[in-house]
C-alpha cells in the first residue's frame, strides 16, 4: 500500500482524482486524493466508522487551507448527509444497502463493492444499480492473478 501511494502522490501526474487503494495481503486501504501538485491520503479504518466519499474531495485542501471543491455544488446532493446518517457498514450487504438508499441509478455511471476479507470484488454499471440488480462483473481477486 505505501508503495502504490507513493507512487500516486507523484505530482504532475493527475489533473483530480480521489482513489481507494487496497493492499490485499496486509488488509489495508486508503483513500487518496489528488489535485494538480497536492495529495493527501487517508487511511480508512474501522475506527473511522462510516468512510464515504460521493465525488467530492473530503481532506484535501488547497495549499490556503481551502475546500478544493466549492461547497456551494454540493448543497442540493444530500448523498453524503444521507448515507453519514447510517451506521457504519461492517459487511459488502451493509455497503451495498448503504448506496441502494443514496444513489441515482440513471446518474451513477459505475459503483464497485470490494470485500477485503473475502476479494470479492462487484462492479454494477450500464443501467444496473446497487441493491436492486445483480452485479455486472464479480472477481474473486484473491485468485484472479494466480
Amino acid at each position: 500500500l505505501d508503495d502504490a501511494i507513493g507512487a500516486l502522490r507523484f505530482p504532475t501526474w493527475s489533473g483530480a482524482a480521489s482513489l481507494n487503494v487496497i493492499d490485499l495481503k496486509s488488509a489495508r486501504m486508503a483513500n487518496i486524493e489528488l489535485w494538480e501538485d497536492l495529495s493527501s491520503v487517508m487511511e480508512v479504518t474501522s475506527e473511522l466508522g462510516n468512510y464515504s466519499h460521493f465525488n467530492e474531495f473530503k481532506h484535501l485542501t488547497t495549499l490556503r487551507g481551502k475546500p478544493v471543491d466549492d461547497p456551494a455544488a454540493f448543497v442540493n446532493d444530500a448523498r453524503q448527509e444521507l448515507d453519514d446518517a447510517m451506521p457504519p457498514p461492517r459487511s459488502a450487504k451493509d455497503i451495498e444497502q448503504h448506496l441502494r438508499r443514496v444513489l441515482k441509478p440513471r446518474s451513477t455511471v459505475a459503483s464497485f463493492v470490494f470485500n477485503g476479507t473475502t476479494g470479492h470484488l462487484a462492479i454494477w454499471y450500464a443501467g444496473r444499480a446497487v441493491g436492486h440488480d445483480s452485479p455486472t462483473y464479480e472477481w474473486d481477486l484473491n485468485n484472479f492473478f494466480k
